[in-house]
């Protein structure tokens, strides 16, 4: 390895302390068992994980499940065969008992997440938490610098593998309705309505000229996914105003957050090296 690269933690990360040392980065971009994180000067080891690229699903459309109390209603009918399936975090579990044939992606940015299942057909994370899942053999790493909330990772994943059409259901605090989570995930109820809201309207970027729809679904509701309408009635873009003036949020609690430039090997690390 070349002088002046800093390996950290037994070879958990790599740093050039200085962006003028240009052949040292661009050595380490080279290696392609390595991730640059983003614009900083860190690299990460892929290990067994993959960079998310390709468009094996295109045409198809995706369902992407999050945690609100609209889960709770979520059928196996509801769900037609041809649907790539994006379960956000926990809802693995409610997605994985309905028994699907479908395609299901496993979307997770938390790496302190206390379930975990490999029963899938992709697991997809953030660089963020790279270092907890690198080591599972159908890992995918997407390569976004902010992928949070992990409904807008999930959005960003489905466009990467070329899907265009896409229904959402179990955001429902993210689109105007409860802030609760679903009881089957025996979570504790979240009340933050703007941070809810900020999520909302931070997804609706990511799905930027995608055909989207919003779902709630409710108890005894007989309803068969589909994927024609542009924007649903619930839409945050509808119900809020001057959403191109909010504030960018960091969804993530700092302490799991590398900072804007690296530039030395004890300072401003990620907490997450630490695993």
């Amino acid at each position: 390895m070349l002088k002046g690269i800093i390996s950290v933690k037994q070879g958990e990360a790599f740093i050039v302390p200085r962006p003028q040392m240009k052949q040292q980065i661009d050595y380490l971009d080279s290696c392609e068992d390595l991730l640059r994180y983003g614009d900083r000067l860190l690299w990460l080891p892929l290990g067994n994980a993959k960079i998310l690229e390709g468009e094996e699903y295109t045409g198809r459309p995706a369902l992407i499940v999050g945690k609100g109390p609209s889960l709770d209603h979520l059928r196996k009918d509801m769900i037609p065969s041809d649907f790539v399936v994006f379960a956000c975090n926990e809802s693995i579990q409610k997605v994985l008992s309905l028994d699907l044939p479908n395609p299901i992606m496993y979307c997770q940015y938390d790496k302190t997440v206390k379930y975990m299942t490999e029963d899938v057909t992709k697991i997809i994370v953030s660089i963020e938490c790279l270092s907890v899942y690198r080591y599972r053999e159908n890992c995918f790493v997407l390569n976004h610098m902010k992928p949070a909330p992990v409904g807008k990772l999930a959005s960003l994943a489905a466009q990467k593998l070329g899907i265009k059409d896409i229904v959402l259901v179990g955001f429902d605090g993210a689109f105007g309705g409860s802030c609760d989570y679903a009881e089957t995930l025996s979570l504790k109820t979240g009340k933050n309505k703007e941070r809810f809201k900020r999520q909302g309207e931070d997804i609706i970027k990511a799905l930027g000229d995608t055909n989207y729809e919003h779902v709630t679904l409710s108890k005894g509701q007989s309803v068969t996914f589909s994927y024609n309408t542009r924007q649903s009635q619930d839409s945050p873009q509808e119900q809020y105003e001057d959403v191109d003036c909010l504030p960018e949020v960091d969804y993530k609690d700092t302490s799991d957050s590398a900072s804007e430039t690296v530039v030395s090997p004890t300072e401003n690390m990620p907490d997450h090296l630490d695993n």
